[in-house]
């Protein structure tokens, strides 16, 4: 019985992330941690989401997992298992947690980086556009979208914001900002109806 109260064991199978630099003759108190293992045949990723972003997340859609690494691309499909009650009283924002089979366990480590697309069937779609094109004047958003060789002002209203690109959606009844091209530079000159010649970046 002595001898079984100097074995520790894992209640999960996996490999060892980390651990404390441990001797014999050692003393560990209950609860300390000494080793983490990591299950890497199951893996889970914690995404943090806006409010706007979390009204379009359901627990159970599917999701697409992508990894790249220097020699290839990796794919992997997942679920939204679970979203937090509650937001981050820090950032305000919500924890949505998608869970996947790893595919390649010798390549794919936890911690690594991955692209996550959750899929909403009935989710509505928004344009993308570069903060940079945006126009803020009267009280209004806009962008300046190039309609044959002349800019259309066009109104917005932005939903959502990821980083250096802001999701929108058009405020005037058919018209659509799909395809379209949008102004970035020179927005003070520009005016409704104004020529433009575009340059692409």
């Amino acid at each position: 019985n002595n001898l079984k109260n100097t074995q520790i064991r894992t209640p999960i199978a996996g490999s060892v992330a980390e651990k404390t630099n441990l001797v014999v003759g050692d003393l560990i108190q209950a609860g300390q941690q000494i080793v983490r293992v990591v299950d890497l045949e199951h893996l889970r990723i914690t995404l943090p989401v806006g409010q706007n972003q979390l009204f379009l997340i359901q627990e159970g859609a599917p999701a697409i997992i992508t990894i790249r690494t220097p020699t290839e691309t990796i794919e992997a499909e997942g679920f939204v298992s679970a979203i937090s009650a509650g937001s981050d009283s820090r950032t305000g924002s919500w924890s949505v947690l998608v869970d996947f089979i790893n595919p390649r366990p010798s390549v794919i480590k936890a911690g690594i980086s991955a692209q996550l697309t959750i899929f909403n069937e009935n989710a509505p779609i928004y344009t993308l556009v570069p903060n940079s094109a945006m126009v803020y004047r009267d009280g209004t958003t806009s962008v300046y979208v190039v309609e044959g060789s002349g800019a259309k002002k066009v109104q917005v209203k932005v939903v959502d914001q990821y980083g250096d690109q802001s999701a929108v959606e058009s405020m005037e009844d058919g018209v659509t900002l799909t395809g379209k091209k949008v102004l970035v530079s020179a927005l003070s000159r520009i005016l409704d109806g104004s020529s433009v010649i575009t340059k692409e970046t």
